[in-house]
């Protein structure tokens, strides 16, 4: 069973690892379609003031290494005008968690596409451990992705408090309610 986000929750002084979906259509370094950026606002929102520092991870399509064509910066910029702060983008997260603890609280960290890491697809323990190093707790609000065997979705768990977030629970409620409707819906055609 899911445990989803509250405010029963202590996120104070915590960084919070929040898995969300980023994979969107970009052309000219220009984000084509934001929505599955704008959905995933609910779950920041109700986090930056409460966590110390929100760490997003995503992918953004299936690039073999690194493919400069496949980096998420012009998500990063994107986001960083919709909530009108800065996005601090991080293009090496095995290098990062020093610059990570130094930032002050309240921000807001964007990690470089996830499947530029093979350790991702793999599901790899070890990757799965070097994210968890960054933060207190996990949030998977990446519905799309959840059943996918990827490290920032299945490993990761294993070594952080985890949490389903906003998002997710919007999207299991909703799957619940369509699947009530066609229960109905079988039994008058009965």
């Amino acid at each position: 069973m899911i445990q989803f986000i509250s405010n029963r929750l202590n996120f104070k002084n915590k960084k919070v690892l929040l898995r969300v979906d980023y994979n969107v259509e970009i052309k000219n370094n220009k984000i084509v379609d934001d929505f599955r950026i704008r959905k995933s606002l609910k779950t920041i929102n109700f986090l930056k003031d409460k966590a110390r520092i929100i760490i997003l991870m995503s992918h953004l399509g299936s690039p073999k290494g690194f493919d400069e064509k496949f980096s998420l910066k012009p998500v990063a910029n994107h986001l960083s005008k919709i909530l009108n702060r800065k996005i601090y983008f991080i293009t090496d997260f095995e290098n990062s968690k020093k610059i990570i603890d130094s930032l002050p609280k309240g921000s807001i960290v964007l990690l470089e596409n996830l499947r530029f890491y093979k350790g991702e697809k793999q599901n790899s323990k070890s990757f799965a451990e070097k994210l968890a190093n960054l933060g207190d707790i996990y949030i998977n609000d990446a519905f799309s992705v959840s059943h996918r065997k990827n490290a920032s979705v299945c490993k990761i768990t294993e070594f952080l408090p985890s949490y389903g977030g906003l998002l997710l629970k919007d999207e299991l409620e909703n799957l619940e309610k369509i699947k009530n409707n066609f229960k109905r819906r079988q039994r008058k055609i009965d």
